[in-house]
């Protein structure tokens, strides 16, 4: 699984700061991890991409996966049908939590 987090954060301690939470959020389900760059996102000051790999425990459903992403954000939007890919963000309509320093996530499954 490959994840690309949009993290508000001014130097890389930082971005490693919120990474940290996200994958705290994900302990039950991730066995190991690889971030594979960490670089400025282009069209926003003072935010970074990480941009990472995961390694899951098990063969999960979408259901159970979002079920455990909810300690990231409450709204996460589907994309593909089979889901390809899941999003959250701060601009998403209805999302009322997303875990603090994160501006957006994207997982492509």
């Amino acid at each position: 699984m490959f994840v690309r987090l949009f993290v508000d954060a001014n130097d890389e301690k930082s971005a490693l700061d919120v990474f940290n939470m996200v994958i705290g959020n994900l302990n039950s389900i991730v066995i190991s991890y690889k971030i594979e760059e960490i670089k400025p996102y282009w069209k926003i000051d003072n935010v970074l991409i990480i941009e990472f790999s995961l390694d899951l425990s098990e063969i999960i459903t979408i259901d159970k996966l979002t079920e455990e992403l909810k300690g990231i954000s409450d709204k996460w939007t589907a994309f593909g049908e089979p889901v390809e890919e899941l999003l959250a963000s701060d601009t998403t309509e209805g999302c009322e939590f997303l875990l603090k320093g994160v501006r957006m996530i994207n997982i492509y499954l």
